[in-house]
């Protein structure tokens, strides 16, 4: 970069001096001068700037793949962390659905066995929620049915 700096103020300096010799009318120096001074350092400048351009290409394709492979990393660890959520989520409606479901399930196998005469039933009250408040009503139930039986 200190040297696209140098070769540049070189340039302006010696197309002053070349603007002189143009102004004097003095083509053939002028026309030496271009391309003996200026014209050298004006091709330092292009491929300075060339090899430039081409630094700032390359840094700028390196950060595209380094982009793209955190991308690629945050794209794979969210979806790691949507499937662990989805698997922790099913696990927790079934299980749900599981203590909602089982003391429904017992009530209708206690209440077929009553309707087949057998009193002896009695639900394991679990909670205070108006599943245990069905069972606490079934086991009165029940034991009615008994009493009245014997």
């Amino acid at each position: 970069m200190t040297d696209l700096k140098n070769f540049y103020d070189s340039y302006l300096a010696n197309f002053d001096n070349f603007q002189v010799l143009v102004d004097t009318g003095n083509e053939t120096g002028a026309r030496d001068y271009y391309y003996k001074e200026i014209f050298p350092i004006f091709e330092n400048i292009k491929q300075k700037t060339r090899s430039l351009v081409e630094i700032n290409e390359n840094k700028m394709i390196t950060l595209r793949d380094e982009s793209k492979i955190i991308a690629r990393n945050a794209t794979s660890i969210t979806l790691a962390i949507s499937g662990f959520t989805i698997l922790i989520s099913i696990i927790f409606v079934l299980y749900l659905i599981n203590k909602i479901v089982r003391p429904v399930r017992d009530l209708i196998q206690k209440t077929r066995n009553i309707a087949n005469r057998n009193y002896d039933q009695q639900i394991n009250i679990i909670g205070k929620d108006e599943i245990a408040s069905l069972a606490a009503e079934f086991n009165i139930m029940a034991y009615g049915f008994k009493v009245e039986a014997l």
